[in-house]
């Protein structure tokens, strides 16, 4: 029997290892098992997107645009959580688009020269120097590739590469250079007497 009660302690940032979740189909009607069954294996063969969903970006849809302008200099009278949050839009906006864009160009199970593949077992992260013999991973499932959270801290895909060109795209299309999240501090400045 499964439950669900409230815990006395908050989730905090880094606290959740992921969602697991299994999706059982019933009441499938006549002559639409060929069709679902189409689409199920259209899935299982190039993959399906985990984008951030439209709760990211807040109730106007413009969590990202503001996160921008704090990222670009704007005053803002948002506290040092809520500039976070409007930051954290701002990549998951990056992450979206270059999902879409892997996913019209190859598929997002293509690996590419330069990729940030994540092993599933473990979640160690590496660049890929072989495509062809990484992609045999992906399709056993070993390992599966990412997308990119633009920051001070995250792994890039090598520059010349097409993975780093594929996540150039992505921050482009969005109007925003690399160089602009080299700068965490302008976030949350640290407090005098620390």
């Amino acid at each position: 029997m499964l439950a669900a009660r409230p815990h006395r302690n908050k989730l905090r940032v880094g606290h959740l290892h992921g969602n697991r979740f299994e999706v059982v189909l019933s009441e499938i009607v006549t002559g639409e098992s060929d069709s679902l069954r189409a689409q199920l294996l259209h899935i299982a063969g190039h993959g399906l997107p985990n984008r951030y969903g439209r709760q990211r970006f807040g109730g106007a849809g413009d969590n990202a645009q503001v996160g921008i302008e704090i990222l670009r200099g704007k005053p803002a009278r948002a506290g040092c959580r809520r500039r976070k949050l409007l930051l954290s839009a701002v990549q998951s906006a990056v992450f979206n688009r270059a999902l879409e864009l892997r996913a019209s160009s190859g598929g997002l199970t293509l690996v590419r020269l330069g990729d940030i593949l994540q092993k599933t077992e473990t979640g160690g992260s590496f660049v890929c120097e072989e495509p062809e013999r990484d992609q045999a991973r992906v399709d056993a499932g070993e390992l599966v590739p990412t997308a990119p959270l633009p920051g001070s801290r995250t792994m890039e895909p090598p520059a010349g590469t097409p993975a780093r060109a594929l996540e150039e795209q992505a921050l482009a299309d969005l109007g925003l250079a690399p160089a602009e999240f080299a700068k965490p501090a302008a976030i949350c400045p640290a407090r005098a007497g620390r």
